[in-house]
Parts: C-alpha cells; sequence; structure tokens
C-alpha cells in the first residue's frame, strides 16, 4: 500500500517520554497512522530506550483510525506503560494527528501535489469527520480543544504555516450560534454550512452516458463554517415542473412518421400510408408550397380555400425540471457585546462566502462557496419539514434600520439587524431522490 511519511520525516518527541523519536507513516488511501519509534529497547536499563540501527527494527507502537480516533497498540512493541496511557488519551491521539497533518502534506507536495489540493486531501484523510462536518464524529482528538468554536481548517492552517504552506486566505468561522442560548436548548433550528464549490467534470462510464459526472458522492468537501439561527417564521418550498402547450399538425406528424419509418427501412409501410391518404397529403403538401413560395400562412390558405385547418394536435408536453429557490429573513437584536460580535460574524460570514475569489495570477474568479442547508429537531433532520439540495446564496441584504431609526449602543454596534437571503438549488429534485421514509423530504 502506498503512504506518506518515513522515519527521516515529521520527527517529534516528549519530555515526559524521555526526549524518545516518534514518526508517524500515514496510508494514503484509509487515512490509518501507524505510530513508530526509531528505538529499540535499552538491554541495561529497564524501561529504557536506545537508537534502533534501521526503520525494520523500529518499534510499532500502534495505530490511529482517522474515523473513531482509537488508538490500538501494537502487542509485543515493548511499548512502556506512559508510551501506552499517553497515547490512548485524547491530548496524545491529537498530537500524533497534528504530526501526521503535517507529514502527509508535505509528502503530497513532494510529489507535486498543489499546495492547496494537498491540504485539502490532508484533511480528509487525517480529520475525515471534521472536514466532512458530521455531527456524530467518533472523533476523540479534538483538534481544538482549547476553543470550541475553533474549526479544523484553522488547527490545519496553523500547522501548515510553520512549514512554509500557502493555504487559504479566508477565515476559517467555526459553528457560529445566534442567540447564544441555542447551544443549550432544545428549540427547532435551520443550520447553513459553507463549503467548497466542487465542479462537475466531464465523465462517460457503464453507468453514466450522459457525459456529465453525478452530484452524487461529491458531499465529502472541506466544511468552511456553519452557522445555527432559530427557523424564521413564513418558511415554505415551491416543487414545480416545465409544462408547457405544444403543437404538432398532422402534415408535420406524418412527415416525421415517415421519415422514422424510412429510418427503420420500412419502406412498404411508407408506400402504403402515401397511397391510402393521397387526397389529405396533396392538400397538406399544397399547402406547404405555396407557403414555401409565397410566404403565405398554410394554415391561412387551407382556412380561406378549403375551409378547414390542420388539426394542431395541441398537448400540454413535459419541457424539464424547474430548480426551486428559498428566502430567509432574520431579524436580531443584540443583547450584550458578545452576541453582538457574533452577529457582525454572522454577517461576515454570509457576505464573505458568497463572494466570488480571485485566483493569485487574478486572471481568473473562482466560484463562491455553495451552502449545504437542513432544518433540524432536537439536533437531528427535521422529518417533518422540506430538505434542500446543495445551494448557491444568490442575493443576501442587511437591514441596518429595520425598526425605522437610526439606534446604536454605545459601542457602535447597531440595536437591530435584519438580514434577507435567497438561496438557490444547484439541482432539480429527482423522483429517485425520495426514499422509502416517512418524511416529508424535498
Amino acid at each position: 500500500m502506498a503512504t506518506y511519511g518515513s522515519r527521516d520525516s515529521g520527527n517529534f518527541s516528549y519530555s515526559h517520554l524521555q526526549n524518545v523519536r516518534y514518526y508517524t507513516k500515514i496510508d494514503s488511501i484509509s487515512g490509518e497512522i501507524t505510530l513508530k519509534s526509531a528505538t529499540v529497547a535499552d538491554p541495561d536499563i529497564e524501561g529504557g530506550f536506545v537508537p534502533s540501527g534501521s526503520e525494520s527494527d523500529d518499534r510499532q507502537l500502534g495505530t490511529i483510525d482517522p474515523k473513531t480516533g482509537v488508538f490500538t497498540a501494537t502487542e509485543g512493541s515493548g511499548t512502556s506503560t506512559a508510551e501506552g496511557d499517553f497515547f490512548s488519551s485524547p491530548a496524545g491521539i491529537k498530537s500524533v494527528k497534528e504530526s501526521a497533518t503535517i507529514v502527509s502534506n508535505k509528502s503530497q507536495q513532494a510529489l507535486g501535489v498543489d499546495p492547496s489540493e494537498a491540504s485539502s486531501k490532508t484533511l480528509d484523510l487525517i480529520w475525515p469527520n471534521k472536514a466532512k462536518g458530521t455531527d456524530e464524529t467518533g472523533d476523540s482528538s479534538n483538534p481544538a480543544a482549547s476553543n470550541t468554536n475553533m474549526n479544523v481548517n484553522e488547527v490545519a492552517s496553523s500547522i501548515f504555516n510553520m512549514f512554509g504552506v500557502k493555504t487559504s486566505s479566508q477565515k476559517s468561522w467555526g459553528d457560529l450560534v445566534f442567540p447564544e442560548a441555542l447551544r443549550t436548548n432544545s428549540q427547532d433550528v435551520i443550520k447553513f454550512k459553507q463549503v467548497e464549490f466542487k465542479p462537475r467534470k466531464f465523465n462517460v462510464s457503464e453507468k453514466n452516458i450522459s457525459g456529465i459526472e453525478s452530484r452524487a458522492g461529491m458531499n465529502n468537501r472541506l466544511i468552511q463554517g456553519s452557522c445555527t439561527l432559530p427557523i424564521p417564521g413564513g418558511i415554505s418550498d415551491q416543487n414545480s415542473a416545465n409544462w408547457g402547450q405544444q403543437t404538432m399538425t398532422s402534415a408535420q406528424a406524418a412527415a416525421g412518421a415517415l421519415a422514422s419509418k424510412a429510418l427503420e427501412g420500412d419502406f412498404k409501410g411508407i408506400e402504403k400510408a402515401l397511397t391510402n391518404n393521397t387526397d389529405a397529403i396533396k392538400k397538406a403538401v399544397k399547402a406547404e408550397v405555396i407557403q414555401a413560395a409565397t410566404g403565405t400562412d398554410s394554415a391561412q390558405f387551407l382556412a380561406r380555400t378549403e375551409g378547414v385547418v390542420m388539426n394542431p394536435n395541441m398537448e400540454l408536453l413535459f419541457g424539464g425540471p424547474e430548480l426551486r429557490s428559498f428566502g430567509f429573513t432574520f431579524k436580531f437584536s443584540p443583547r450584550n457585546a458578545q452576541e453582538a460580535k457574533v452577529l457582525i460574524d454572522i454577517i461576515r460570514f454570509f457576505k464573505q462566502g458568497m463572494a466570488p475569489q480571485k485566483t493569485a495570477e487574478g486572471l481568473f474568479l473562482k466560484t463562491p462557496r455553495t451552502w449545504m442547508l437542513q432544518y433540524l429537531h432536537e439536533g437531528r433532520e427535521h422529518k417533518f419539514l422540506n430538505k434542500f439540495k446543495e445551494c448557491a446564496l444568490q442575493s443576501f441584504s442587511v437591514n441596518y434600520t429595520p425598526d425605522g431609526n437610526y439606534s446604536t449602543f454605545r459601542d457602535g454596534v447597531m440595536t437591530a439587524y435584519e438580514l434577507t437571503m435567497t438561496y438557490g438549488e444547484l439541482e432539480p429534485v429527482f423522483s429517485t431522490d425520495y426514499d422509502d421514509s416517512q418524511s416529508v423530504g424535498y
């Protein structure tokens, strides 16, 4: 299997563990981290270690599953009690994963991977639960233990920056919540997750002959931050399809049918159709020829000369799906300085997230962030309100004087703000998107 790292890359040690040299190797597919030490047991000192002669002699202390955050010790490795206790603890696992983050990122860059892509892949490998933004992370090693609002992006960025690796300069927002009491009560909420946009590629395979890559399976992307707010009033959804009035005259239909038979090689069928409908066909052809020669509408010609019109065969036909849009309006009044700070961050979170990004050379503009929206009831998906597909934030407006007068607190923060936002889904809703659950669905 391909791995990142070696005994000569990303070495680290701890004073409380005798400054023994440790290193990590990372499975490039599963992200499993193998913790090793370039030492062997000291034959003269019980519980002591000395440098090993080669990698084959190095001690393998155990492995860490990045999804569960669990350390599994390797039997018979000579691991000391102090090592076993530390590397099984949240602090030890966190430390090893941060070191593995550096090793994975540097190793990928050495292989020619773009720095930003290497950073993204590293987060997917080492911190998969945090990168995907799942609620049930199963990750006992919290990379942001010192600050519950810190995003794993910030941890990775600080590690990468120490080694001169450039990461996105856009602020990592963490999980913004307003009002703060929403963190502790059971009120239903709406959650907005800001994600890195991933364009679809052209692709043809045995299961997909459309020529365009499906969006299914594209959700494993970096969460740039989230914002949790009370569900506002006036929420609704509207599903629609494009059905339009269409016509096709008998002459057009007959021409199409004859062409179809010709393509299928059914020349006897063509001959029979022509001989059995000679008079009707003559009238229709005559009208079309006169229209081509004089510009006179064929329907008008038949109405004037024969007192008939072509049967338009009018039908309401399906013309394609329609994209849905959603609008939300929130009015907020911060009650203290901390809530005011969070509210300003929320405004920046949405404004900056919807703005296009300039590339380093300034030649192109990158697509803005996209959004995952979700209604939550007691922390779980709300079954009795609609679901959302991935959305774009199409408009965002702020009314700084929603009460009709200019009013601020002593520090200049407005006493009230009204936020209005409009989202549009990136793709239509299809019948296959509905499962067999008892929820409202899309």
